[in-house]
C-alpha cells in the first residue's frame, strides 16, 4: 500500500461509538475514504469454520488465537493485503480502519507516516444500550 495514504484508525469498547464515527466520515469528508473493519476478517474465518453468527466472545477468542499463533499485528497485516488487492482503491482513496484492539496492530500501522489513531470512549450504560439496540450478540444473548 502506498505510504502516502491517509489512514484513520479507530479504537474503542463495544458500543463506544467509534464505528458510528468511522462510518460517518466518508459521507462528510472532502476526500474519498474506504471503510474497513478488522473484525470482518475474523468473521470471515469463523464463517469458513461454520460459525456464521459469532458472539462477541467468539470474535475476541478467535482474534486472540490468531494473534497468539501468528503475531500481534496479524489482522492488520491481512487487512493491508486485502487493501492492496481492492479494486475500489485508487490514488485518491484514503483508508479508515475500525476496530483496532492492541499495540501490535498500532505498531504495524505506524509504519505509515499519515496514520492517525482515534480512541472513542463512552459510559458503560450508554455502550450497553447501543449494542443491545444494534443487535450485537453477547454471551448472554
Amino acid at each position: 500500500m502506498d505510504a502516502s495514504k491517509i489512514i484513520l484508525g479507530f479504537t474503542g469498547s463495544i458500543g463506544s461509538g467509534c464505528s458510528f464515527i468511522a462510518k460517518a466520515i466518508p459521507s462528510i469528508a472532502e476526500k474519498k475514504y474506504k471503510y474497513y473493519k478488522l473484525s470482518d476478517i475474523i468473521r470471515n474465518i469463523l464463517k469458513e469454520e461454520g460459525n456464521s453468527t459469532p458472539t462477541v466472545s467468539d470474535l475476541q477468542d478467535k482474534g486472540n488465537e490468531l494473534r497468539a499463533n501468528f503475531q500481534q499485528g496479524y489482522l492488520v497485516g491481512k487487512l493491508l493485503e486485502q487493501i492492496d488487492q481492492d479494486q475500489d482503491i485508487d490514488d485518491e482513496t484514503e483508508i479508515i480502519i475500525d476496530g483496532i484492539k492492541n499495540e501490535g496492530e498500532i505498531q504495524t500501522l505506524r509504519q505509515f507516516p499519515y496514520f492517525f489513531l482515534f480512541s472513542v470512549h463512552s459510559e458503560s450504560s450508554i455502550r450497553q444500550k447501543r449494542y443491545e439496540k444494534d443487535g450485537i450478540i453477547t454471551d448472554e444473548g
